[in-house]
């Protein structure tokens, strides 16, 4: 695959992971007590809702600055983490909701190994 179709691609899936988080970041903010009742009925305490909002700002910074490697690695994989636990927890108590912490995980997993494939392509351009 070229640079411009690996960019295309990476482009594409990051943002959508984006919107997704960023959306999911709001709306624990705005409805609090909604989402709150949502985790209690996944198994997992409240005390978590607003520092799961607030951590996932720096992360996205840190995933689309992509400057520091460990920062980026950690929050790719402090994300993937969480978006594993979401899917489990919708897919055990069958609530049908499982389809968005999926297409978020894919997009994630789509997005992490195209930008490991762009800086290896990168890397070989500035060796010549």
């Amino acid at each position: 695959m070229n640079t411009k179709k690996l960019k295309i691609t990476y482009y594409f899936s990051l943002t959508v992971f984006s919107a997704i988080m960023l959306a999911s970041t709001i709306k624990y903010f705005v409805q609090y007590d909604q989402m709150s009742a949502e985790f209690i009925e996944l198994g997992y305490n409240t005390l978590i809702v607003i520092p799961l909002a607030i951590i996932k700002v720096p992360g996205l910074i840190a995933v689309w600055y992509r400057k520091h490697r460990i920062l980026y690695e950690w929050a790719n994989a402090g994300f993937f983490y969480v978006l594993i636990l979401g899917f489990s927890a919708h897919t055990s108590i069958s609530d049908g909701r499982w389809p968005i912490s999926f297409i978020c995980t894919v997009a994630l997993t789509i997005a992490y190994f195209t930008e490991k494939h762009l800086s290896k392509k990168e890397l070989s351009q500035r060796a010549q």
